[in-house]
C-alpha cells in the first residue's frame, strides 16, 4: 500500500484529472423529480426518468474511473519519488497497472450505461439495433449514425469512437478480459503465449528450428503509456457525457420561449 502524499503533490495529481464537480447536479435529478417535471410539460409517459437513472449510473462509473486514475498516478509518484525505499519501479508498475486496468474497465462499463441512457432518452426500440455489434455502445452509435446523422449527440458519440485513447483503452480492457493481459515494461521478465521454437530457412532453402532462448519478450506498453491512454480516454468520455447531460437537462426543462408581442417590422 502506498503512503500518504503531501497536499502539493495531491494538487498536482488532481490537476491531471477531469473536473466532474459540475456534473454532480444530476444526483438531484431523481425519478420522482424528473417525472414531476415531465408531468408539468405534458409528457408524463416519457422514458426520460429511466434515462435519468441510467445517467446517474454512468456518473457513478465515471467517478470510479476518476478515483482509479488518481490512484494510478499517486502510486507512480509514491514508489518512484516519495517511498522510503524509492525508487521501487516494480512496485510502481504493479500498483499503477492495477488501477489503470480498473480505469479501462470502469470506462467500458460507463460506455454501456451511457448507451442505455441514450436508448431511453431517444426511446430507441432495442429490436432496431444491429445484432452484429457486441457492445450496446457500438450498437447505439451505429443506430444514431443511421437514424440521426448530424445530431450533436451523434457527432460527439462518433468522435468518442474515433478517439485514439478511447480505442486503445478499449483494447486494453478487451485484452485484459479475453486474452493474455498486455505486457507492461518495468515488471521483470515476462513472456508472450507463443511457440519458442522458431522455424528459419537458410540461404540454401533448408529449413531448421532454433529455440528462442531467455530474455523475455518486449513489452506492449510502458506503465506511463498505459496511464496516459486511460487518462486520455477518461477525458474524452467526460466530454461526451457533459453534452449528453446538457441535452437531457434541456429536454426536462426546455428554455422558455420569448413571448410574442404582436409587433412586426415595417
Amino acid at each position: 500500500m502506498r503512503g500518504e502524499l503531501d497536499q502539493a503533490t495531491l494538487q498536482e495529481i488532481a490537476a491531471k484529472l477531469p473536473d466532474i464537480r459540475p456534473l454532480l447536479k444530476i444526483r438531484s435529478w431523481t425519478p420522482s423529480i424528473t417525472s414531476m417535471a415531465l408531468m408539468f410539460n405534458g409528457d408524463a409517459g416519457s422514458a426520460l426518468p429511466l434515462a435519468g437513472v441510467c445517467l446517474n449510473d454512468t456518473l457513478a462509473g465515471i467517478t470510479e474511473a476518476r478515483c482509479a486514475l488518481h490512484e494510478a498516478l499517486a502510486c507512480l509518484v509514491w514508489y518512484r519519488e516519495k517511498s522510503p525505499s524509492k525508487p521501487n519501479e516494480p512496485a510502481a508498475v504493479f500498483a499503477s497497472r492495477f488501477y489503470a486496468t480498473a480505469v479501462a474497465s470502469c470506462l467500458y462499463a460507463s460506455g454501456e450505461r451511457l448507451a442505455d441512457t441514450l436508448i431511453a432518452m431517444f426511446e430507441i426500440d432495442s429490436s432496431k439495433l444491429q445484432k452484429s455489434a457486441v457492445s450496446r455502445q457500438r450498437k447505439v452509435a451505429q443506430y444514431l449514425a443511421t437514424r440521426m446523422p448530424g445530431d450533436p449527440i451523434t457527432v460527439v458519440v462518433q468522435s468518442l469512437g474515433t478517439s485514439p485513447d478511447w480505442k486503445k483503452s478499449r483494447k486494453l480492457r478487451d485484452r485484459w478480459v479475453h486474452e493474455q493481459p498486455p505486457i507492461i515494461g518495468g515488471f521483470g521478465i515476462q513472456y508472450r503465449r507463443r511457440q519458442r521454437w522458431i522455424r528459419h530457412v537458410d540461404q540454401n532453402g533448408e529449413a531448421f528450428d532454433l529455440l528462442d532462448w531467455g530474455g523475455g519478450d518486449e513489452p506492449d506498453y510502458s506503465i506511463d503509456e498505459m496511464v496516459s491512454i486511460v487518462g486520455g480516454a477518461l477525458k474524452a468520455f467526460v466530454s461526451v457525457f457533459e453534452l449528453v447531460v446538457k441535452s437531457y437537462e434541456q429536454r426536462l426543462w426546455p428554455p422558455p420561449t420569448e413571448p410574442h408581442t404582436g409587433v412586426t417590422d415595417s
